[in-house]
């Protein structure tokens, strides 16, 4: 979504909305993004500085990364960066502060696709007390007691464990 952000550096505010598809993102061999992103936000001049705001909601369908069960969450963020036209010192290093807009052009998915990304976790839960899947014979323990013999038995004493099934 690219927006003509001439008028802001002006003094008059922009509101925007519409979509990102994010379809084609891949995490760890999944596709969180099958839902459209949802984008609203304001591009305003106040007191000189001119900032991109915008609200970001979506529905990510996940992957539960202790038991492998499918499962939908409610994503959203806030992003917001200040836009400039020119920058005082081209050789300085702002880190992403600033977004320099070029012939008055905003492209606002080069500023908000980065931000989701680096917004993603790492692992996703289904929730927080997880079981996960049983090491033996990969029963969900969400639905219960597989029934395995669990104990770990340190590998110096097995000889001894012989010796109490007599």
């Amino acid at each position: 979504m690219t927006l003509d952000v001439r008028a802001c550096f002006e003094g008059r505010p922009l509101e925007f909305s519409g979509e990102l598809s994010l379809a084609e993102y891949e995490f760890f061999g999944e596709k969180p993004f099958a839902e459209p992103v949802l984008v609203t936000g304001e591009i305003a001049n106040r007191a000189g500085i001119v900032t991109l705001r915008a609200q970001v909601s979506t529905t990510l369908h996940l992957v539960c990364g202790r038991c492998a069960d499918p499962f939908l969450r409610t994503f959203e963020q806030e992003v917001s960066v200040v836009l400039t036209e020119s920058l005082n010192n081209p050789e300085e290093d702002y880190d992403g502060e600033l977004v320099l807009v070029s012939d008055g052009l905003c492209d606002v998915d080069e500023i908000l696709v980065p931000a989701l990304i680096l917004e993603m976790d790492i692992k996703n839960l289904c929730r927080e007390d997880c079981c996960g899947l049983c090491p033996k014979c990969g029963f969900n323990l969400n639905n219960g007691v597989c029934g395995c013999d669990n104990r770990e038995i340190d590998p110096r004493l097995a000889k001894l464990g012989q010796y109490l099934d007599k």
